[in-house]
């Protein structure tokens, strides 16, 4: 767990329902290599930029009906303010761009690194149980961060 997890925690947990709308990043929950990348992913978002939400928890029952059912625990999903689903490397390299403080860093984040994400995304995805214990050194999942206010109008 990262270091500032329990001070984000806590800030969260006083904050109001007017919050701007964020982002939301769906992941299996119940798969180890997807844990530890948001794990990876919420490190490195120091403003919560992106709301994290398990796909197989009870908030997201009504967030995971916009996702196909063949596709709802294959892969990584992105659900943005706009309402738009972004799957697997699109919703990836989505995710690493949001996470970008300034307009200089989402402009070099346009390629490669966010084009690459979306080339490998289905290898990587189909090795997901393999890769799993490879990321044992990755830091252990935060909880979630999905409020209401994220995505107003399913909840």
């Amino acid at each position: 767990m990262c270091i500032r997890d329990s001070a984000r925690h806590l800030r969260n947990s006083s904050m109001s329902s007017s919050r701007r709308r964020r982002p939301v990043l769906l992941y299996d929950g119940t798969c180890a290599f997807c844990r530890k990348c948001v794990a990876l992913i919420a490190c490195l978002d120091r403003h919560e930029h992106i709301a994290r939400l398990n796909a197989h928890s009870a908030a997201a029952r009504a967030l995971v009906t916009t996702i196909s059912p063949t596709r709802r625990h294959r892969t990584l999903h992105l659900l943005s303010v706009s309402g738009h689903v972004l799957h697997g490397g699109s919703a990836a390299s989505a995710a690493l761009k949001e996470l970008a403080e300034n307009k200089r860093w989402k402009q070099l984040l346009i390629w490669p690194p966010s084009n690459f994400l979306k080339l490998i995304y289905p290898a990587i995805a189909g090795r997901r149980a393999i890769l799993g214990p490879l990321l044992a050194w990755a830091p252990t999942p935060p909880d979630d961060n999905f409020d209401s206010s994220d995505w107003p109008l399913l909840i």
